[in-house]
């Protein structure tokens, strides 16, 4: 499977997209991988639409070299990160790993989106690519 022995930390915040965080983490399992889901503290965060995403990582204390991307689903607003989620992507950013952002997720780097190890998704219709899209930048790395 394409993504077997691959660890992908999805971050979770509210308001996120639902399709978004789930599409992609069944989808990296489905591929063979681990999929973890990174929410701010151990708290209930609710979706657009009151789904709930329980993390089973803290983002405070996960170790970056254990972690080969992150997903950053889209919001209904500009991302909501805690201080110990923008700790970490901005570690992993500068560590290389890589990161796919879907629609405003990017907005999550707290820069342009244009660092070399992230791609991009322009939104929830271009789903369909997210599996590729990882591929390709586990590929790269």
């Amino acid at each position: 499977m394409e993504l077997t022995g691959r660890r992908i930390v999805v971050l979770s915040y509210p308001d996120y997209q639902e399709l978004d965080l789930w599409f992609a983490v069944l989808r990296v399992r489905e591929a063979g991988g681990e999929a973890h889901i990174a929410g701010p503290d151990a708290t209930v965060v609710e979706s657009t639409l009151g789904y709930p995403a329980l993390g089973d990582v803290d983002a405070a204390t996960l170790d970056l070299s254990g972690v080969d991307a992150f997903v950053l689903p889209s919001a209904s607003s500009s991302p909501k990160l805690s201080d110990a989620q923008r700790d970490l992507l901005a570690r992993a950013v500068a560590a290389g790993t890589p990161v796919v952002a879907i629609g405003n997720g990017a907005d999550a780097l707290g820069t342009d989106g244009s660092a070399p190890t992230v791609a991009r998704l322009a939104n929830t219709d271009q789903l369909p690519d997210l599996l590729p899209t990882l591929v390709r930048a586990l590929s790269a790395t």
